[in-house]
């Protein structure tokens, strides 16, 4: 499947949302050039065919050499050399004056961890060529994304964000939401590229309100995470037996993704290693933070934020993001499903 206009990527964050995002741009016909400090990320990247670096130099030269319209394609068991180090301490050079409407148009992605990796990212790319976008795909603060937006149009480039949700099942088959925000007909522009990570694109106005919208989702996907674990402890505790519950849920007016997808993943105790406790509540945290900052009195994200920062505490940032019911259960002194 090939776009009919397809950019040069260059996709910063090779995770487990931003590899399969990559692979799918790839997938449509787009030249990428994959960046991740994670030797292992890497490496699984080269093993779906995607060029990988840890340098952002070196991707913008690899992106700049190939030909065009061709999609790169990573020499099987010959990974890119890129120059040693931190790629935080290198700057993205100008290899090609892109312009408005060129199909091979430089176009840098990211798929960060959070508001600081972000804001890292400004000094990066601090030599991003007139007309180039950055879209960055992260859960981030508004603040950050109005900044980023005053920045990029000082440059004469543009700044999107433009998060994402869906899960890594989402990720995989191509069907995310996209939440967009910035200059409007920037985001037409590239929105092939947003077709091909995703199966519906929500354009929110200026730049801060996709990343607000982020926030509102994935805060109510944590406070209901919490709320389907009190109803199935109460229902267990009570003498029901909580795999027939979590089924009567799926089929109630209680029905959601959560009690969907997660919801087994609490029961078999594997609490979907597919994301990090520490991920979850820096969101969390940064949703707190702006509620706090538009004055607004939000108990039930106060309460659950407190419980996801006490779980991190007990289990480790690195721990799957679920686990953050075993705090229920220690106060209840019983696992759900046993």
């Amino acid at each position: 499947m090939r776009d009919a206009q397809t950019f040069a990527v260059v996709f910063v964050g090779l995770g487990n949302m931003g590899l399969p995002m990559a692979s799918n741009l790839m997938t449509h016909g787009h030249r990428l050039v994959g960046v991740d400090l994670d030797p292992a990320k890497q490496a699984a990247a080269q093993q779906v065919g995607i060029t990988a670096t840890d340098s952002i130099d070196a991707a913008i030269a690899e992106i700049s050499q190939a030909p065009a319209g061709d999609p790169l394609q990573a020499p099987a068991g010959d990974p890119l050399q890129a120059p040693a180090g931190d790629p935080r301490k290198s700057k993205v050079g100008d290899p090609r004056q892109a312009k408005a409407g060129d199909p091979q148009q430089l176009v840098v992605m990211t798929s960060l961890p959070g508001p600081r990796e972000v804001e890292g990212m400004k000094d990066l790319l601090d030599g991003l060529p007139a007309q180039g976008v950055w879209i960055d795909l992260s859960t981030c603060r508004q603040d950050t994304g109005v900044r980023l937006g005053e920045w990029a149009r000082a440059k004469q480039c543009a700044f999107i964000d433009a998060p994402i949700t869906g899960g890594a099942e989402g990720a995989k088959a191509g069907t995310l939401i996209v939440m967009a925000a910035g200059d409007e007909a920037a985001v037409r522009q590239i929105q092939p590229l947003l077709d091909a990570i995703g199966s519906k694109t929500y354009f929110l106005g200026a730049n801060g309100a996709g990343y607000v919208a982020k926030m509102a989702q994935v805060m109510l996907c944590y406070l209901h995470t919490q709320a389907l674990a009190e109803a199935l402890m109460l229902a267990q505790s009570g003498g029901t037996n909580v795999h027939h519950m979590l089924e009567i849920i799926q089929q109630s007016t209680g029905a959601s993704y959560v009690a969907n997808q997660y919801g087994p993943k609490l029961l078999d105790r594997s609490f979907d290693p597919s994301f990090d406790l520490g991920l979850a509540h820096k969101d969390l945290a940064v949703a707190r933070a702006l509620a706090t900052s538009l004055n607004l009195d939000l108990p039930i994200t106060e309460k659950v934020e407190g419980i996801y920062a006490d779980a991190v505490a007990a289990f480790g940032a690195d721990a799957p993001h679920l686990i953050a019911v075993q705090m229920l259960e220690q106060a209840n002194q019983q696992p759900l499903g046993e």
